[in-house]
């Protein structure tokens, strides 16, 4: 295929054949894929990508594209090419347009997970395949972590809309499953480890994005917020139930070996050791609660 060929079917056959080859090019497959044929497809992409994400002005096409991004797939591939990019040594400032476009795109697929969930009561297996099936593998990492930007740095509309279906969410979808059945409990604790990696993800942010100015302060209230309705519905009981089903928790000499007993649950806490500043005081159904994080990032007001 010429790149002529490819780049017209990048913007005629996007969700066909244009799709696959970002996918191929930039997502987790396996090594089986030619490294020519991938390095050349990756040249190509990556300069009709740019083209699509660096212009000042809304694109239609651009638009149309992000609409029909899936979790977490396509978020992956686009992570692998702001990788790409890194290694390239080259700078790419996502317009406030882009951002919102995918901010409302997040919100959709927090939609398909939150109808998976009701779906997942009738034995449905509807939820499984909107996470990463491998959450150790930095490419599904980074793009969780965008995910959580895209919706922390988008426009307040975006913001309300989030926070409106978080709140169902975590209220109405998963805190419920916790008074159900054993298998309703186990899907409540694997979603609430979802839940909580996804907000957590902030600590593989830049530096720079909690810098105290303006735009800064408002990101940091808004991950405060989202950490607040965590701790006030599904904390509790996620708690609870993990140390029952992960009873090497307390146990220091186990630390080594949780990845292997859960992959989540070891994400979680690695992601904890990164965050902290002074004790944080909880109002916990009226229970004053004090969490002592340990030292590593700090979140400023």
């Amino acid at each position: 295929m010429s790149n002529e060929i490819i780049d017209w079917i990048l913007k005629n056959r996007w969700k066909t054949a244009g799709k696959y080859l970002v996918l191929r090019a930039f997502g987790i497959y396996d090594e089986r894929f030619n490294e020519g044929v991938k390095l050349r497809l990756q040249n190509v992409i990556n300069k009709t990508l740019t083209n699509w994400f660096s212009s000042d002005n809304l694109n239609e096409h651009t638009k149309k594209v992000i609409k029909e991004f899936n979790f977490p797939d396509d978020f992956e591939a686009f992570a692998g090419w702001l990788e790409y990019l890194k290694e390239k040594n080259v700078s790419l400032d996502l317009q406030s347009w882009a951002i919102d476009e995918f901010g409302k795109r997040w919100i959709v697929v927090g939609g398909h997970i939150l109808n998976g969930i009701h779906k997942r009561k009738s034995n449905s297996n509807s939820i499984e395949n909107y996470w990463p099936k491998n959450i150790f593998e930095p490419k599904s990492q980074i793009a969780i972590t965008h995910a959580l930007w895209f919706i922390i740095s988008s426009n307040g509309e975006i913001w309300t809309k989030w926070q409106r279906m978080l709140k169902k969410m975590l209220c109405q979808a998963i805190r419920p499953l916790y008074y159900g059945s054993h298998t309703a409990r186990n899907v409540a604790k694997n979603l609430s480890e979802h839940m909580l990696i996804f907000i957590l993800s902030f600590v593989n942010m830049p530096d720079d994005e909690f810098n105290e100015n303006e735009n800064s302060s408002e990101k940091v209230k808004k991950i405060k917020l989202m950490l607040e309705l965590i701790s006030n519905n599904i904390l509790f009981p996620y708690v609870r139930i993990t140390e029952i089903l992960e009873p090497q928790i307390w146990d220091e000499e186990s630390s080594g070996q949780r990845q292997y007993v859960n992959k989540e649950f070891y994400l979680i806490n690695k992601y904890l050791e990164n965050i902290t500043k002074e004790p944080i005081n909880i109002d916990f159904h009226g229970k004053k609660l004090t969490l002592n994080l340990s030292s590593g990032r700090t979140c400023n007001n």
